[in-house]
């Protein structure tokens, strides 16, 4: 296994853990609500207005809980410090891609978090839409620039699906098997 590959199975290793206690957290502090089943599904860390007013308390007691902000910030820097993994392999390629410069870019990662969560979004294949001098302008997405760098695609591609992946799989153990353990070398 080469070592970008071994950087991303351990971050998602690391991902997947804290993910798992950020749910087991969540879930606790639900469970101490007198709420349905139904009222409970409409409650989530990161609501910032609920459809329901009778429930907005809820809301906020999850959105100012320490330990949920703080696991929140490690899942978004684990899943930053993956990314910057694979843009410094970009970077290192000399793949150019338009409109993005990353040199800058990940000289100052946390400062330009959003813009780069946006460029990865794109390597995933992901267009985005921005409106310009009152134009909706969809933009080609950054995975047209790079086509020809099968292995960065490869990287993005494991890495985008496992974000997926755990996004989608709450409280996952590690023996589970994840798109790195199917993962051959590049």
């Amino acid at each position: 296994m080469d070592s970008i590959i071994q950087k991303l199975v351990h971050l998602s290793k690391r991902y997947r853990k804290t993910k798992s206690e950020f749910v087991k957290s969540s879930n606790t502090i639900k469970n101490t609500f007198k709420l349905s089943n139904e009222q409970i599904s409409l409650v989530s860390f990161g609501i910032i207005e609920t459809s329901s007013t009778s429930l907005q308390k809820y809301v906020d007691i999850l959105n100012n809980d320490k330990n949920l902000n703080k696991l929140n910030s490690d899942l978004s820097k684990i899943k930053l410090d993956g990314i910057i993994t694979i843009l410094e392999y970009a970077l290192k390629c000399e793949e150019i891609i338009s409109g993005y410069d990353l040199n800058n870019l990940l000289k100052k990662p946390k400062k330009n978090q959003n813009e780069i969560v946006i460029l990865f979004d794109g390597l995933a294949g992901i267009q985005h839409i921005h409106k310009i001098e009152g134009k909706l302008m969809l933009e080609l997405p950054a995975r047209e620039y790079v086509i020809k760098n099968k292995r960065l695609l490869r990287y993005v591609d494991l890495w985008s699906k496992e974000m997926n992946d755990s996004a989608a799989s709450y409280g996952v153990s590690e023996n589970k098997s994840n798109c790195f353990a199917r993962c051959k070398t590049v």
